[in-house]
């Protein structure tokens, strides 16, 4: 079994966050006013918008090209969708891979 490369996952988790951090900024340089705040309907929108968006990322067959780098998709189990794929490689290759399987 191979082992977990945890400092990947803190590299990935840290880079969201700073493109996150950097648009936000950028919005405010810009002048943009940020929300406050967002409504119950704002949140469910965002959270099926969130889930239907990794689902494409994942297993839709048009975003294969965008996996192809972090996944083997000739190994692995046969997902509900008919794709199928295991990370490949390691460190910071592999965390990519965890997240698009």
């Amino acid at each position: 079994m191979r082992s977990r490369p945890y400092l990947s996952y803190a590299l990935v988790i840290a880079g969201y966050w700073a493109l996150f951090g950097g648009i936000t900024a950028l919005v405010r340089r810009l002048g943009r006013p940020v929300p406050e705040g967002f409504s119950m309907g704002e949140i469910i929108v965002l959270a099926l918008a969130t889930f239907r968006l990794s689902r494409t990322a994942t297993y839709d067959r048009v975003t294969t090209v965008l996996r192809l780098p972090f996944v083997d998709t000739t190994k692995g189990p046969i997902q509900p969708e008919g794709t199928r794929g295991i990370p490949r490689g390691s460190g910071m290759q592999m965390s990519l891979g965890q997240l698009f399987t």
